[in-house]
Parts: C-alpha cells; structure tokens; sequence
C-alpha cells in the first residue's frame, strides 16, 4: 500500500511540473503561429513541391531567429527528409535527411 502511495506521489508531482512546461510550450508556439504568414497547409504544399512523396509530420519553429516549418516527408526511396520552409516567405531554406 505505502508503494502505491509513493507511486501515486511520484506521478502527481511529475504533473505538476509538465502541467506548466507544457503551458509554456503551447504559449511559444501560439506566438510563432501568430507570427507566421503561411499556414500549416501552405507550408506542406511548398515542400511537396521541392520533395515529391508523402508529408508524415509537419511543425512550426524558430530556427536561427527565423520562424520556419520544418517538413517531414517520405520520399520514393523511403527516406525521411526534412524540409525547412520559411514561415514568412514560403521559400524552402533547406532539405535535409532525417
């Protein structure tokens, strides 16, 4: 019983710390959001088109002080490639492998 107890502890108290890392994290990311000219949807368009495959994940970033998507894609080799697309622009700054 005293485990459980501990346990239940233990986990409440990691809570109460991600609770509001995690607040802090969707607050960065609402501000880049507001920041950003392209929406999610552009920005996965752009990168199909310098990457021809399927788009798996795609997310919203600062990067050396610019607001960037970066653009998880499959391409026909079944390699993942990263896909940087400037969030104000909608230029691709850059392909990586993943």
């Amino acid at each position: 019983m005293k485990n459980h107890f501990v346990l239940g502890m233990t986990i409440l108290g990691f809570l109460c710390v991600v609770n509001p890392a995690m607040a802090l994290f969707e607050e960065d990311k609402a501000e880049l959001v507001k920041d950003a000219r392209l929406t999610l949807v552009e920005a996965v368009d752009k990168a199909l088109t310098s990457v021809q495959g399927k788009a798996v994940s795609a997310e919203l970033e600062k990067e050396h002080d610019k607001i960037v998507f970066e653009v998880k894609i499959l391409d026909a080799t079944e390699t993942i490639r990263e896909i940087y697309v400037d969030a104000h622009s909608g230029n691709v700054l850059k392909i990586e492998k993943d």
